[in-house]
């Protein structure tokens, strides 16, 4: 396979220079200023992150991606899509639209400051959904956010970061997890479904709250808990508000089961399918680089300076790149990568949940299994070519 392009600016500004021109540059060489074209509906698939986290991206930038939208007379359409799980945190979470459109907001994202709509691609309860058939070694379908089907355009708007579960966050994440409906989420982290308990349900002692949030309805309690398995999307609605709410244990979820890693990106294999591959471009935010996910309530300090961002048509290529130049980098001292060297792989350290009781961090390669399997799967490849599009300074001199 040859080896794809991979553009990107650097982190260095000047007083009448700043990161937002570098963006508008990458969006030029990147070839988005021509795809993009008047009448155009562009989605710009992101994240809005977890109240609390405040190392998520910048609204500025998305709304620089918006106004370039803008200026090609197309329409930007923000979007997300619903989380897993139900209503959790000061904000409520960001299981249902509403939920995460409170959350967006606290963090600074609202139609009003963006200047476009922001929407969730799976709708009000994460089930607006079109199902893409594959062939994978652990998934037959995907179920793809319905609102992707508008889309004349998709540019995959990412924060590049770690995540304690997969190793990286980045534009394999962000369409594996990021653009599917709950039931293909659930699919990924607990495919085995919901386990019932009926001896721990309270029955008639208990509000119920399990039916009123499943959106299938496919909840009887009468006089235990019981689920139609032919009806259940996994959303894990239920078991969430069982514990929290009802105070009982008569619903869990084994989340984290083995191949995980493969099936997120299996999940991204149907999404590319179902979108289209020549309609996607991918941009990268390599800033504020810490080993949590944006959709976590908190955030660490940086392990590593700003890098830049970067920009491609290759999902694969892109975060390989990124990753790449995060290993490379000299690590912050006081972060949890300060004691490795250039050249370290500093996810594979800083990135594993840590043990609960010992708190000990055991590394792990879940971003290589990513690049590795996306790349067998033929999402894109490993090789690339990096060119630096700014030059390390301003394009009106030094």
């Amino acid at each position: 396979m040859a080896k794809s392009k991979v553009m990107y600016v650097d982190r260095k500004v000047w007083p009448r220079y700043s990161m937002l021109d570098k963006l508008e540059l990458l969006w030029k060489k990147s070839g988005l200023s021509k795809a993009v074209q008047k009448n155009h509906r562009v989605i710009i698939k992101t994240h809005f992150g977890n109240y609390g986290n405040l190392m998520h991206l910048r609204p500025a930038l998305l709304r620089k991606i918006v106004d370039l939208v803008k200026s090609k007379e197309a329409l930007p359409i923000l979007a997300e899509s619903c989380g897993l799980g139900y209503g959790t945190g000061l904000y409520g979470g960001r299981s249902t639209a509403a939920e995460y459109g409170r959350m967006a907001a606290a963090n600074g994202f609202t139609m009003g400051s963006m200047g476009a709509p922001i929407i969730m691609l799976d709708g009000y309860w994460g089930t607006d959904t079109f199902d893409v058939p594959i062939k994978g070694s652990h998934l037959e379908k995907v179920a793809v956010g319905a609102a992707l089907r508008d889309a004349d355009i998709v540019i995959m708007f990412t924060h590049f970061k770690g995540h304690g579960g997969t190793g990286m966050g980045g534009a394999l994440k962000n369409l594996g997890i990021g653009c599917v409906g709950k039931y293909s989420k659930a699919m990924m982290h607990a495919p085995s479904g919901p386990q019932v308990n009926p001896e721990e349900c309270k029955g008639a002692e208990c509000s119920k709250p399990c039916i009123r949030v499943c959106p299938t309805r496919c909840i009887t309690v009468d006089p235990k808990i019981e689920i139609d398995m032919n009806r259940c999307i996994r959303c894990v609605h239920c078991a969430s508000v069982c514990r929290r709410i009802a105070k009982a244990d008569a619903i869990s979820f084994d989340w984290g089961e083995e191949g995980a890693v493969e099936r997120m990106i299996e999940n991204a294999l149907g999404v590319i399918r179902g979108v289209g591959k020549d309609r996607i471009y991918y941009i990268n935010v390599a800033l504020d680089i810490s080993e949590a996910c944006d959709c976590v309530p908190f955030a660490p300090q940086a392990l590593v300076p700003d890098i830049g961002i970067f920009a491609s048509r290759d999902p694969v290529a892109i975060d390989a790149a990124c990753l790449d130049m995060v290993n490379q980098a000299v690590p912050i001292s006081t972060s949890t990568a300060g004691e490795l060297k250039p050249g370290d792989d500093k996810f594979s350290a800083a990135c594993p949940w840590p043990d609960r009781a010992t708190g000990i961090r055991t590394p792990f390669f879940h971003h290589q299994t990513q690049l590795d399997y996306a790349e067998k799967l033929d999402l894109g490849t490993r090789s690339y070519t990096l060119k630096q599009v700014d030059e390390g300074k301003p394009p009106w001199g030094p």
